[in-house]
């Protein structure tokens, strides 16, 4: 079996507040639909405004960019300059989004192949009942049914019927061992070195219709197929000492026998945690306990680490095959998990991320697998590693020479000819190979 080889030393910083436990099984959705005036009709943004010269003709403040980049990445309109694309899961002639707006507040949308524009779909109860704390995660199963993570902890599901939308919503407990109420700081870490909260620890995620997944906490749950509940299937309460939190920092897979889950056990120190949820139980195939003494990360017994004692957060994971994922571990580097016969094997790469920011922002913040590529999103960038090559090469999405000066939090699609690149007030569709 073959170690990775990464940085060591990485240490973290967690800003945790209340705790709590209200129960281990998540309330039936319940509506929250307020009677509330239709959304406003999306206006492609058209870039800058216009002035009148002196023959008062309108001339733009700027040259007109050119539609797509070089490498294929095009703009898409979206009904306000101010969005922040968090997450977006795209099906073969829509996608769906979710955003956060300083001026709207938490925003879902739909963007259609028809119209190649985005429009809201929401009803604006995202922004009530003590939700809208931030935007995490967008679940699609079909065209008109999604699923959307909004803190502190809530799943808002949405259903289309004659062309209208309604919603409704339930909030995941906390189960986290001696917490007794919801608490409100177990989304969202904070992790050094970066400083900030790298993403929200609060997923949405399935395979289909009948298996819609969220994790919060320390806790996976599944969907009840009869009523709608999320109810807890995985929850990790084999604390090393009482202080001791588990974070979920994605999902994968291909079913609920085959489902892995990425994060990290916290204490003084994080060490990543990778599990594996087959028709056999649970393999933790990366998991380990911070030492204090040695300040690093010591493996549980039936169990490894990626390398040595290095501290460090499985900050996702992406489905390659059954019993085969991409692991991002640190923002530094991804990791190959694959099953053998009798064990895991690990294969590494560290790729050099070479961006417009510092490098405490360069790290990697989304992966995702199709096609035999793997593609990873960072800082105002996208790397690509096509199928058969050992080097993450550089996708231009900048439709200038100017460098995009602003995060891309995730890369996604279905396919090479139908991929997406969306973060802050960027929403790039590309369908070209």
């Amino acid at each position: 079996m073959s170690a990775a080889s990464f940085r060591k030393g990485i240490a973290t910083a967690l800003a945790l507040v209340g705790a709590g436990a209200a129960c281990s099984r998540g309330d039936a959705e319940v509506d929250l639909s307020p009677d509330v005036e239709p959304p406003p009709a999306t206006v492609p943004d058209a870039g800058a405004p216009p002035v009148a010269d002196a023959g008062g003709r309108d001339v733009p403040l700027v040259p007109e960019l050119p539609e797509c980049s070089t490498d294929g990445w095009c703009y898409t309109p979206f009904p306000d300059k101010d969005l922040v694309f968090r997450d977006i899961w795209p099906l073969e002639d829509r996608a769906f989004a979710v955003v956060e707006s300083t001026s709207r507040g938490i925003k879902f949308l739909e963007w259609t192949s028809a119209s190649n524009a985005w429009s809201y779909i929401d009803d604006l109860s995202q922004n009530d009942h003590g939700a809208g704390t931030f935007a995490s995660d967008v679940y699609a199963p079909n065209g008109d049914e999604v699923f959307v993570g909004v803190g502190p902890s809530f799943v808002f599901h949405g259903r289309r019927s004659g062309g209208t939308w309604s919603w409704t919503s339930q909030r995941l407990a906390d189960n986290h061992p001696g917490h007794d109420g919801l608490s409100d700081d177990h989304a969202a870490p904070v992790m050094s070195p970066f400083g900030v909260r790298v993403k929200p620890m609060l997923r949405v995620w399935g395979t289909g219709q009948d298996e819609i997944y969220a994790a919060y906490s320390n806790t996976v749950f599944r969907r009840s197929t009869s009523n709608g509940a999320f109810e807890p299937m995985v929850t990790f309460d084999d604390l090393a000492v009482p202080n001791e939190h588990v974070f979920i920092a994605e999902l994968a897979g291909t079913g609920a026998d085959d489902l892995w889950i990425a994060g990290a056990r916290v204490l003084q120190g994080p060490c990543p945690l990778v599990v594996h949820k087959t028709a056999s139980g649970l393999e933790h195939v990366v998991d380990a306990d911070y030492d204090p003494t040695s300040r690093g990360c010591v493996a549980r017994d039936g169990s490894q680490t990626f390398d040595d004692t290095a501290l460090g957060w499985a900050l996702g994971v992406a489905t390659v095959a059954a019993e085969d994922v991409i692991v991002n571990f640190n923002g530094k580097g991804v990791v190959r998990v694959q099953k053998s016969a009798s064990d895991y094997t690990f294969t590494s790469t560290e790729p050099s991320i070479v961006t417009s920011a510092d490098a405490m922002s360069s790290f990697i913040r989304s992966v995702w697998y199709g096609d035999g590529d793997t593609w990873l999103s960072s800082w105002g960038t996208v790397f690509r590693r096509a199928g058969g090559t050992d080097d993450f090469v550089l996708s231009r999405i900048s439709r200038d020479v100017s460098p995009v000066f602003s995060p891309i939090y995730r890369v996604r699609g279905t396919s090479k000819t139908n991929l997406w690149a969306i973060g802050d007030q960027h929403a790039l569709h590309k369908t070209t190979p």
